[in-house]
């Protein structure tokens, strides 16, 4: 999404760009240069445009939330050992947490779409309902003043 908008038409591998770097003396501008451009993640939100993001190697710029994503054919959590160990052999003091298969994630962005189209169907239930009741005191009453 940032190389078509900012080099719509052109390749924008080997171009400069400037991003923001965070480092101890706060957030400090950067001329980086693009190696390469990944397809748009939606990672923010599921229905909404999300803003144009820069990735940027670690060792360039540290943080202290990083997130990492591992594509399984089996059964996600079954490798949580596996990535543990690796986790301590690289630093023995980095903390894992929020271990969850990525269906968690995608379920929790769509909770309150889900929730929006529940309340829709309740509400047109009740309105097919009271439209019934409707209906029906009309056509009683009118059978019953036909018949006096």
């Amino acid at each position: 999404m940032l190389a078509r908008t900012v080099w719509p038409g052109e390749s924008a591998i080997g171009k400069r760009i400037e991003s923001e770097h965070f480092t101890v003396e706060g957030i400090v501008p950067v001329i980086t240069e693009v190696v390469g451009v990944v397809e748009h993640v939606r990672n923010h939100s599921l229905s909404k445009q999300a803003r144009p993001e820069i990735y940027i190697p670690f060792e360039q710029n540290p943080r202290s939330h990083l997130s990492f994503v591992i594509k399984t054919r089996g059964t996600p959590l079954s490798l949580a050992d596996a990535v543990r160990r690796e986790l301590r052999k690289e630093d023995p003091l980095l903390a894992l947490s929020k271990l969850r298969p990525m269906i968690n994630y995608v379920e929790r962005g769509a909770a309150s779409a889900t929730f929006t189209a529940l309340l829709a169907v309740i509400f047109a239930a009740l309105a097919f309902v009271l439209a019934l009741i409707g209906i029906y005191g009309v056509v009683c009453d009118s059978s019953d003043t036909a018949h006096s």
